[in-house]
């Protein structure tokens, strides 16, 4: 697995290449890129969430330097589902890939209109509407959607046929035969994909180290149904925005109890709008929706509220509850919440800070396995074993999923007869390369990421990340010292801030020997024969001052020394 098979050095006509920026390694943020001599597609454009480390950031986007000087190829995006992991990125990446057309689905295309919208680019779209079965010509490429199943109606995989055989990139997906909307993945195509010869398998691998096969999404309704017959309160729903299938089993729940719904948060009242509109989520009376305004009359057994903020973000409408701050809805004692979502790696401490600050406001939270109030959109082990034997690759390439993932769907595929010579595990940046004579893995500058961040996108760097991680775990020491204007006299006494360090009132011995260090310090300045420069000033007062504070505290504070000149 992941061999560097011998390269002839000698030029092959037909090449392909394929470089995944996002989503190996990690979970989210997708993103691969289709190659040939000409062309190049795109396939997802994704975004995930920041980790622990990444104090501040709203989420990351994959780095796209590897297209940069090649966007006169890109013929176009393909994008698998509504999911952020998945379209998120398209509005912070497109103009810098040269605004190529996006190809998706109804719903899909629907769901990015309203990410475009937002950042003031709907206008500036080439947006195509694409359906299972259409063959679209873009130069070296024809691509085909399948149909599979996942949380989200409307998701397809691709068939993409290049010049040295067909790629199929299943996107992510489940093998569900009870589906909400009764729209299952289409394995005929799929077993004649395998009949006439597939040249590479790139599959979702989110969930392969699980055994067995994934619930069907319409197990779900039981469950919702079973906690409405025996709730006598409001019901609380926090799931994602995007996971209309959800969505819409809570709202026929609601409607067979005799309740109302009301949708809060931005991102999913826009995308319950779309979905209704484009008839992908079907309301059971008209008067079922209602705003937030109105839900004060409504009698708390008969109200149900469906919420973002299933993965402990920051301001989302759920983590406002729990902090009191939501302006229209208050927890009270006897809310049944249900948290109808899996945290993602790296948000289990936000949701479970959520969770225990709705405990404490005397809620009662249903949440994980309770109840089975969640189940996956991704395929586990014996749903992967069925793709492969009905693709039937030569080669195999396991996508989205931490390392763990991408071995243990490696494993698999060798178990089912594929040559470990053709099992390929690539990290972001990385390009295999496939020719009529071999394959190549080119370990390339590894994509990192970017980061965004409010309004900024990729203005905050490793560095800016460092200082924010210092300050969050040791504080900001500041001292101003005031000099006379081309000598090194002190005038008056130098002012001390501490932020997250020291209370200066509770320490003034050591606020008081810093501020004669950096007096002495500056002092020294004065011996020099040429007029004292304030920024070598200003760096020997940091390094006097970082020695002093460890000596005393055993801390490594941000210091920020300031040095004014007057006449």
């Amino acid at each position: 697995m992941n061999k560097r098979l011998a390269h002839t050095g000698k030029k092959a006509d037909k090449i392909l290449r394929i470089t995944p920026l996002g989503g190996l390694g990690e979970i989210g943020k997708n993103m691969t890129v289709y190659e040939t001599r000409r062309d190049i597609i795109i396939v997802d454009v994704g975004l995930k969430f920041p980790d622990s480390t990444m104090l501040g950031v709203d989420f990351v986007i994959p780095d796209i330097s590897y297209l940069r000087n090649k966007k006169r190829q890109i013929r176009g995006i393909f994008i698998t589902h509504g999911h952020e992991d998945h379209k998120g990125g398209i509005p912070y990446v497109l103009s810098e890939l040269g605004n190529p057309p996006i190809y998706a689905t109804r719903l899909t295309q629907g769901l990015i209109s309203v990410n475009l919208k937002e950042h003031q680019l709907l206008d500036k779209a080439v947006l195509k509407i694409i359906k299972p079965k259409q063959e679209i010509p873009l130069g070296d490429f024809t691509i085909e959607p399948f149909a599979v199943n996942h949380s989200i109606p409307d998701s397809v995989g691709l068939a993409i046929r290049t010049p040295l055989g067909t790629v199929i990139h299943t996107g992510d997906f489940k093998f569900d035969f009870t589906p909400p909307d009764m729209k299952l993945a289409d394995t005929g195509q799929l077993a004649k994909y395998g009949d006439d010869g597939t040249l590479l398998l790139m599959s979702d691998s989110t969930n392969a180290e699980l055994p067995g096969y994934t619930l069907s999404e319409s197990k779900i309704a039981d469950s919702i149904d079973r906690i409405f017959s025996k709730t006598k309160s409001r019901v609380i729903v926090a799931s994602f925005a995007t996971n209309l299938n959800r969505i819409q089993q809570i709202i026929q729940a609601s409607h067979d109890h005799g309740r109302k719904v009301c949708i809060n948060g931005r991102s999913m009242v826009n995308n319950v709008n779309i979905a209704i509109e484009l008839g992908y989520l079907k309301l059971p009376s008209k008067d079922i929706l209602v705003a937030p305004t109105q839900i004060s009359g409504i009698p708390d057994h008969k109200l149900t509220i469906i919420s973002t903020g299933s993965q402990g973000e920051a301001y989302s409408v759920l983590v406002r509850m729990s902090q009191g701050a939501h302006r229209q809805i208050k927890i009270k004692k006897g809310d049944t919440i249900i948290i109808s979502a899996d945290a993602i790696p790296g948000n289990e401490e936000h949701v479970y800070r959520t969770i225990n600050e709705l405990y404490k406001l005397g809620a009662s939270v249903i949440h994980g396995n309770d109840m089975d109030v969640h189940v996956s959109g991704h395929a586990r082990q014996e749903e992967h074993k069925l793709m492969l034997s009905l693709v039937r690759p030569k080669y195999f390439m396991p996508g989205h999923g931490e390392r763990r993932h991408l071995v243990a769907h490696a494993d698999m595929a060798q178990g089912l007869g594929i040559k470990e010579d053709n099992i390929f595990i690539l990290e972001n940046g990385n390009t295999l390369e496939i020719t009529e004579r071999d394959v190549t893995i080119h370990n390339g500058k590894e994509a990192g990421y970017v980061l965004v961040d409010g309004s900024g996108v990729g203005d905050i760097g490793n560095v800016v990340l460092k200082d924010r991680q210092v300050m969050s775990e040791a504080g900001i020491f500041l001292i101003v010292v005031t000099i006379k204007k081309g000598t090194a006299t002190v005038i008056g006494t130098p002012e001390v801030v501490s932020r997250g360090f020291v209370y200066v009132k509770e320490s003034k011995e050591l606020i008081k020997e810093a501020k004669q260090l950096v007096i002495d310090t500056v002092r020294k300045f004065n011996r020099q024969l040429t007029t004292p420069d304030p920024v070598l000033i200003r760096g020997e007062i940091r390094t006097k001052l970082k020695d002093f504070l460890y000596e005393k505290t055993e801390r490594n504070p941000m210091i920020l020394p300031v040095v004014i000149e007057i006449e």
